[in-house]
């Protein structure tokens, strides 16, 4: 699935290794015109491209699995993450 919002959420522990985000979209692949908010676990470099993308307002582009758990929408295995720089 692939994955189009802004990054709402960023949570790290640890200074290093892999990190929660939380990205509010939508999912290209989808008719469903409804925004989703998705969680993902990212490793520390798309991490701190993560936490830019969210200071700068800019857009991410995210490709993984989607994993249904109740009304908590999860991508695993991300493969791609992209950051869309918006004009200001």
């Amino acid at each position: 699935m692939t994955l189009l919002g802004s990054v709402v959420r960023l949570h790290r522990e640890l200074p290093y290794g892999a990190c929660a985000v939380t990205v509010a979209g939508y999912f290209e692949d989808w008719d469903d015109s409804r925004p989703r908010r998705v969680r993902m676990t990212l490793d520390h470099h798309d991490y701190g491209r993560a936490a830019e993308a969210h200071r700068r307002g800019d857009e991410v582009l995210v490709q993984g699995d989607l994993v249904s758990s109740g009304n908590a929408p999860r991508l695993d295995n991300v493969r791609s993450f992209v950051v869309r720089h918006t004009s200001e």
